[in-house]
């Protein structure tokens, strides 16, 4: 996946027309021209943006594939390629962005070699160094692609079978020597490594007879076979994970950023509510809130609310919120008054040294923008420490103060009260969200930059060219979960769900009727999923076979209604699973409507102390309603205070609270 920017000369597709952008004509408007025609067009800023989100526009940039080489397929995604091809790429990758940084003018033996010399130190390389024209190359061809990483991608594994001087069974020796003696952390030498290989060898050579004596492996065997294993897991097995964190990881003092996207933080943190969906009244879970925040500006470039556990999928729909402009907020949010004007494909991204952020889905994801993933040291909470900072303060002025608590088990009374519980709507926490972020914490005065963060963003952002994503449809396969499975006539069984398509027919009649693929799927909407064609690795949107129960159903959402059916209707197909979310639905709906007084008027209280201050006569009115009528709300906010009383709710009660 490439970055492209609005910039002149840059060329476009709209609706299946090519364009180039000739100029900017003023703040917020550029001039493009129709390849064909000559037709120039005159389109504003934000009509451009609204085309990349809808995906009726997408950045055209060169090919990832070298013309030479323009008979190899594209990869889609790097973990998709073999480990030692994934090794390889990321050495070159980390020569390449090394050479970005340091921001050149000329790329010369003398500006070059430097670099090279430090990068190899860094990653702890025993071979010899790339030659300083063949780094040129590699950082050509990936800039020239957008920086997508998928071009500086090995192509020498596709030109042939070599024959290997060695026996595979001398390899297989030295392979066995190196496992056992040099990845350990005793620490073995190249030659106690080497040594082991020969004495393997010569106990072989002894049951074979003289025709049939293997060679004997030489150093630079030993060294060749070190040289293909990661760097990184050398360092593990050697000096043991967090040496090997410090070392290949970790950012000794602290960076400080100079301008807009250069770095960012991302986290997570729970919330202590229950949220249900208002619409099809389906509990959602206890939600957790991922968030980035740009460094520099200390604006939140975006966030997700997701009812699963912290997990790749909520990393990437927090990054792909973070990189599109948000045009929804006016039309969605009514009650937000100011824009929230902070998108972009961010340089470096400093996350948790947690389970979430070392997985592959992930590290494609990053790699395919270009984005140095810089992880946390142990015991180091100082190295992100603005994202800390920031749910600290959300949490004291805005999520503590709703109430509501979890289900511990849906199913079991004597788990869930709902007379003692009070819980939110989806759609209200989701507002409630986006005025704190957007018109109360970046329109305030920052203690650390004596100005407002919205402000500073406006100030700085104009500098440089914003990165976006150059392919919507590309970006929204690269964020899913990575499973494989195997496609059959049934089409690809997944989560206890069916999912074809006629281009999954096609599939098997072109390659087998029955193939492992690469699925990505929507862990907030499992009414579809991308296959990965292994032929063209183009992603596949497929759909699941029944809408009615899947579409925009969550996963957290789906083993609800599986342990329901399971323990309650004795069966799981997909009667009995749509069975059990009406079932639950309903359950969800009955419970909350019997609220007794008690709970209504601390709901009543909540609302008039902590969202809104009404005169004496008004409130005294309100608090009688609140407690007398029953709502038909399934949240602990009135239908008076909810759209239009919300924005001031929150102003009023963050009044008066020091901010970070």
């Amino acid at each position: 996946m490439a970055v492209a920017f609005l910039q002149p000369q840059q060329h476009i597709t709209i609706q299946g027309n090519k364009y180039v952008i000739l100029r900017k004509i003023s703040n917020h408007e550029w001039q493009i021209e129709h390849e064909n025609s000559g037709r120039i067009e005159t389109k504003t800023e934000k009509e451009l943006l609204s085309l990349l989100v809808k995906a009726d526009m997408e950045f055209t940039v060169k090919s990832i594939v070298p013309k030479k080489q323009g008979s190899q397929k594209q990869v889609a995604a790097i973990d998709l390629l073999s480990k030692e091809l994934q090794s390889e790429t990321k050495k070159r990758y980390a020569f390449v962005l090394a050479v970005k940084q340091a921001k050149l003018r000329h790329y010369t033996l003398a500006t070059l070699e430097p670099i090279i010399e430090a990068t190899q130190k860094k990653l702890g390389m025993s071979d010899k160094p790339p030659h300083w024209s063949t780094v040129n190359r590699w950082y050509k061809r990936f800039m020239g692609a957008g920086q997508d990483i998928r071009a500086i991608v090995p192509q020498h594994h596709h030109k042939g079978n070599a024959v290997r001087r060695y026996d595979a069974t001398v390899i297989e020796a030295v392979q066995r020597a190196i496992q056992t003696i040099f990845m350990q952390q005793e620490r073995g030498s190249i030659q106690d490594t080497l040594e082991n290989a020969i004495s393997q060898i010569k106990d072989m050579n002894h049951l074979l007879p003289s025709s049939a004596k293997l060679d004997l492996p030489s150093r630079s065997l030993v060294t060749s076979e070190i040289s293909k294993l990661p760097a990184f897991d050398v360092a593990v097995a050697r000096y043991g994970r967090e040496a090997a964190m410090k070392k290949f990881r970790g950012v000794k003092g602290a960076n400080i950023s100079t301008r807009p996207l250069d770095k960012a933080e991302i986290d997570h943190t729970i919330m202590d509510v229950f949220v249900v969906d208002e619409e099809t009244m389906m509990p959602l879970g206890r939600p957790t809130l991922t968030l980035c925040i740009d460094t520099m500006t200390r604006c939140i470039l975006g966030l997700f609310v997701s009812f699963e556990p912290p997990s790749h999928f909520s990393v990437a729909q927090c990054l792909k919120h973070s990189f599109l402009p948000k045009l929804y907020l006016k039309k969605t949010f009514k009650s937000v008054k100011n824009d929230w004007e902070c998108f972009g494909v961010m340089e470096k991204l400093v996350v948790d040294n947690v389970m979430e952020f070392h997985s592959r889905s992930l590290e494609s994801l990053v790699e395919s923008f270009g984005i140095n993933l810089q992880f946390s040291p142990r015991k180091m909470p100082w190295f992100k420490p603005y994202v800390e900072r920031f749910f600290g303060t959300m949490n004291t002025e805005l999520i503590h103060r709703i109430p509501g608590t979890t289900f511990s088990n849906i199913f079991e009374k004597a788990d869930y009260d709902a007379i003692k519980n009070a819980v939110i709507t989806s759609s209200t926490l989701m507002e409630a969200i986006h005025i704190w972020v957007v018109d109360y914490y970046h329109q305030n005065i920052h203690r650390t930059l004596r100005q407002q963060p919205a402000k500073v963003w406006r100030e700085n952002i104009d500098k440089i060219p914003v990165p976006l994503p150059a392919n919507i449809q590309d970006l929204d396969s690269l964020i899913g979960c990575v499973v494989t499975r195997t496609v059959s006539h049934k089409g690809i069984e997944l989560h206890s769900l069916s999912y074809n398509s006629k281009e999954i027919t096609e599939l098997r009649y072109r390659l087998g009727s029955s193939l492992k693929v690469s699925v990505r799927y929507n862990a907030s909407d499992l009414g579809h999923i991308f296959v990965i064609d292994p032929e063209t690795n183009k992603p596949i949107k497929v759909p699941a076979l029944h809408q009615a129960y899947a579409q925009g159903l969550t996963k957290w959402q789906h083993n609800v209604c599986k342990r329901y059916a399971t323990q309650h209707l004795s069966r799981l197909d997909i009667e009995g699973l749509a069975e059990a979310k009406e079932k639950i639905r309903h359950m969800v709906q009955t419970d909350l409507k019997v609220k007794k007084s008690k709970t209504r008027k601390r709901i009543a209280r909540f609302m008039r102390n902590e969202f809104v201050t009404p005169t004496n006569d008004e409130g005294q009115a309100q608090e009688k309603q609140a407690v007398t009528s029953e709502s038909k709300q399934m949240i602990p906010i009135q239908p008076q205070y909810e759209r239009k009383s919300l924005k001031t709710a929150i102003e009023n009660r963050t009044k008066g609270v020091k901010k970070e």
